[in-house]
């Protein structure tokens, strides 16, 4: 190839100054000491300086003294560039002219190197942006006034703007990010892929945030991380890409949605159930966990049905009725009480509380139900308890008169019996108003004892021998077709009681019982060591917590109605026909039990027989084991062992549950034979089933024991009831509980099953 003459070399120089001349940028050249050694001509005119003053000076000397105070950590930071040797780009800065005039210069330059490698100087161009910055300011100003941060990189990933909003929220100042890597904005794992990123995009343009925005996260100069919501939107000026993100803070969205849903998970778990209808349809829109395990629907069953679905007592037109008020904001809550109604067709007591939320679109109701079944339950323990007592205190008056009454009669007769010794048609008389009059000093003995102000003699006593004394009596008074029986703990702890009421008490309940077996059957008096803590006092009301020897008379009779059972304590109620009964037996027992400290419980089911227990506290003083001496239950160390419990009775599943759970079992628990047959189907870890023996559903917990021995051999089986005949319990090596029973018994119970 010919090689450039003088005269080309020459040709080139002009041509080249020529452009430069021409052009409306200026360049300059840098030696290696960083001193200018060429400006071109459009450097006066935009300075404002001329060029002979400049050229051998360095930069700073040149326009140290014309940067504007406000730009100096810029103006610093090119020099440093400078004096590293750096190439850099775009750099803008703003000069005040000899003149005063202020212009804005964005001058980019290139180091150079001779062929040794050594640092020769820099070539670079700079150019007058004056009209664009006042532009850009215009526009600066305008994007400093909106409330989002907004950032511009270049394709390098270097910040070349960061807005007021952007520095509030990040914390740093503009001068702090420019020129430097977005990446100082990002939480290092967000960090490591926006080089990757930005590279594939340039390579391939596969958009995966621009143009599309998405939630991430950043972090602030803190070092805190937060969560953003960022959109990003490309231009190109003067043939180089910016992407401009816009960013917003959604911390407190976030936050809000992280309780709403920590409120809708709390709201889900709440044992009360909580129910969202419609407006106008009234269809469930929602419904809690509660609401579905306590109902039965699944939630697609649910959004199928309406309020008036659930509660019998109602029908829409009645429903819309009752909810008229809360349509027509003359109230704000609506508080009634109604009934719900199961899938299974069972029936509870529910207290609603129901509330119209108008700021939703459409509007929704809102109800709370509590199930009131343990309220109710309690309250008429209450109404009971009061108006026993008052009974009480009615009719211990009442015989305290009539005491004196008969004590005068009595006397009278006595008196004139003996003047008529002669006459003994008159005396005859006499004795048999006497004798009237004796039988009416037992009834007053009845109604003191209910009353609980009969006179007692108490003494200690052991009831094992008590009973064991009166059973050839209650044999002959029972007659052969009773069978008597006795179960005693021993040894029984002392307890200390009046010795004639107690046999009273026995007697009484010894005679209802045959009553109640019109064609014969079993009679089983029963004495076991019991101690209630206070969860177990508290369930049955009248007790403190305690050792107690319980005395059970179970019967294989014909039961007792559930109002029957609501009523059998109250005096002269008697389910026998006139002139059969006083109905003062089960007062007397139950004043009785009260009187020494004790209480009265009732387990009967129709058809199936009667249980009465009374407890009758342990004498401490006469070294019967108390609290402190006997031996506590404790938690299993087996804990692999899973128990189906089978019980209808909320209130009575609900403890069981826990008892099992504290003795160290896991419990799985079912209401009706049919449910544990179908937890069974699909469970096969089941240890044993634990059921109750009288069950809704026309399946009890025998026939349900009988199935599970046939179809399920492996698994044990437990049976609990408040009374006993061998025909109804299955054998297969099924264990009886009897009801009620303590903590201790059923650690006891289930301990020699898994043994």
């Amino acid at each position: 190839m010919r090689s450039k003459s003088d005269k080309d070399l020459v040709s080139d120089s002009e041509r080249l100054k020529d452009f430069a001349d021409a052009a409306s940028d200026w360049f300059f050249e840098l030696d290696a000491d960083l001193r200018f050694t060429y400006l071109s001509p459009n450097f006066e005119k935009i300075v404002g300086t001329s060029i002979s003053e400049v050229l051998g000076t360095t930069p700073w000397e040149a326009h140290g003294s014309r940067v504007i105070p406000e730009e100096e950590q810029q103006w610093q930071s090119q020099l440093r560039a400078l004096k590293a040797h750096e190439d850099w780009r775009d750099h803008a800065m703003t000069i005040i002219r000899d003149d005063g005039e202020r212009r804005v210069l964005c001058n980019s330059a290139k180091a150079i190197f001779d062929d040794d490698g050594q640092f020769a100087g820099y070539r670079g161009a700079a150019r007058d942006i004056t009209h664009t910055a006042a532009a850009g300011a215009r526009l600066s100003s305008i994007i400093d006034a909106v409330p989002d941060a907004i950032i511009t990189i270049d394709e390098d990933g270097l910040v070349r703007s960061f807005s007021k909003a952007a520095e509030a929220l990040f914390g740093y100042d503009e001068a702090e990010v420019i020129d430097r890597n977005v990446e100082m904005l990002m939480p290092s794992e967000h960090a490591n892929q926006h080089d990757s990123y930005m590279d594939r995009y340039k390579r391939t343009g596969e958009k995966r945030i621009i143009g599309i925005g998405r939630r991430l996260e950043a972090r602030k100069k803190d070092g805190t991380v937060f969560p953003i919501n960022l959109a990003i939107s490309e231009m190109r000026v003067e043939g180089r890409r910016l992407f401009t993100s816009v960013i917003q803070d959604i911390s407190e969205l976030v936050d809000a949605q992280t309780l709403s849903g920590r409120v809708g998970a709390i709201l889900d778990r709440s044992l009360h159930e909580i129910y969202v209808f419609g407006f106008e349809d009234l269809r469930f829109v929602q419904v809690n966990h509660g609401a579905r395990q306590n109902m039965g629907y699944s939630s697609g069953e649910f959004r199928q049905m309406t309020p008036v679905d659930v509660k019998p007592e109602y029908d829409e037109s009645s429903f819309r009725k009752l909810i008229a008020p809360l349509r027509e904001r003359t109230t704000e809550l609506l508080v009634f009480k109604t009934k719900q109604l199961r899938k299974d067709g069972s029936t509870y007591p529910v207290e609603v509380h129901l509330q119209l939320m108008r700021d939703e679109d459409p509007p929704l109701y809102l109800a709370v139900v509590q199930d009131i079944t343990e309220r109710e339950k309690r309250e008429q323990r209450s109404r009971q308890a009061h108006k026993m007592v008052a009974i009480g205190q009615l009719t211990g008056g009442i015989a305290h008169d009539f005491n004196n009454l008969l004590t005068v009669i009595i006397a009278n007769n006595e008196l004139l019996a003996d003047m008529l010794e002669d006459d003994p048609d008159k005396r005859e008389l006499v004795e048999d108003a006497t004798i009237a009059a004796q039988h009416g000093a037992t009834l007053t003995k009845q109604l003191l004892a209910f009353a609980r102000q009969q006179p007692l003699a108490p003494q200690i006593v052991d009831l094992n021998t008590l009973i064991g004394d009166m059973m050839d009596m209650l044999q002959r008074t029972l007659g052969e077709d009773i069978l008597v029986s006795t179960m005693f703990e021993k040894p029984i702890n002392p307890v200390l009681i009046d010795v004639t009421q107690t046999n009273s008490a026995l007697l009484n309940l010894a005679i209802n019982a045959r009553d109640a077996m019109p064609n014969g059957g079993e009679l089983i008096f029963e004495t076991s060591n019991v101690h209630l803590d206070q969860d177990a006092a508290m369930e049955r009301g009248d007790a403190n917590a305690g050792d107690y020897v319980r005395v059970s008379v179970r019967d294989t009779g014909t039961g007792m109605t559930s109002e029957v059972r609501d009523r059998v304590l109250e005096p002269f109620f008697t389910t026998k026909p006139v002139g059969l009964g006083t109905g003062l037996g089960l007062s007397m027992v139950h004043g009785f039990a009260l009187q020494s400290g004790g209480f009265i419980e009732i387990y009967s089911e129709e058809g199936y027989g009667t249980a009465i227990s009374f407890y009758l506290p342990v004498d401490k003083s006469s070294g019967g084991q108390t609290s402190e001496t006997t031996v506590k239950y404790a938690p299993t160390a087996q804990t692999t062992k899973t128990i189906l419990l089978v019980e209808d009775d909320e209130r009575v599943r609900r403890v069981t549950l826990k008892r099992l759970i504290a003795l160290g079992y896991i419990a799985v628990e079912a209401t009706s034979g049919q449910q544990a047959l179908d937890i069974l189907r699909v469970r096969d870890d089941i240890d044993l089933v634990f059921t109750d023996m009288i069950m809704p559903g026309g399946m009890t917990g025998g026939d349900l024991l009988e199935i599970v021995a046939s179809d399920y051999p492996a698994i044990k089986k437990l049976i609990a009831s408040g009374y006993a005949e061998d025909g109804i319990i299955p054998n297969h090596g099924t264990k009886w509980l009897h009801k009620p029973y303590s903590i201790q018994e059923l650690a006891e119970t289930l301990s020699d099953i898994f043994e």
